[in-house]
């Protein structure tokens, strides 16, 4: 004999109401899905089994994540605090008085203006 079961669906008076065996010879008694015993098994494993070991294993997940996620949070912070300390340092480096011979365009005008003289020289002496 093989047992299959009419698996339930709700709504008309056709349908089953409950789990009912089946026999391969015999006409179903109402509309539903025939269902093998086979799966049935597999079913109960997953619920017995596969289940809890999967909710077991997210729990782990999301603790992984949480020491992640504070990791993240401490690396992130300490980021900042660099950040900030770099911009403390521009700021105090920008209001550095130079003396006056540190002065870029103190020695871009004497080199223009010794460029001119020393063209003129060279010019003139060729003459």
């Amino acid at each position: 004999m093989i047992a299959l079961f009419a698996i339930l669906l709700l709504g008309s008076s056709d349908l089953c109401t409950e789990a009912a065996p089946l026999d391969a010879r015999h006409r179903a008694p109402c509309t539903g899905i025939l269902w093998p015993v086979s799966y049935t098994a597999d079913a109960l494993e997953a619920m017995k089994v596969t289940l809890p070991k999967c909710q077991v294993d997210l729990g782990a997940k999301t603790d992984e994540l949480k020491v992640c996620d504070g990791t993240i949070i401490k690396v992130k912070r300490e980021c900042e605090q660099t950040l900030n300390r770099f911009a403390q340092i521009t700021k105090k480096a920008a209001h550095i008085e130079r003396p006056w011979w540190d002065n870029n365009q103190l020695w871009g005008g004497a080199g223009f203006v010794s460029g001119v003289i020393v063209t003129v020289l060279i010019v003139s002496s060729a003459r």
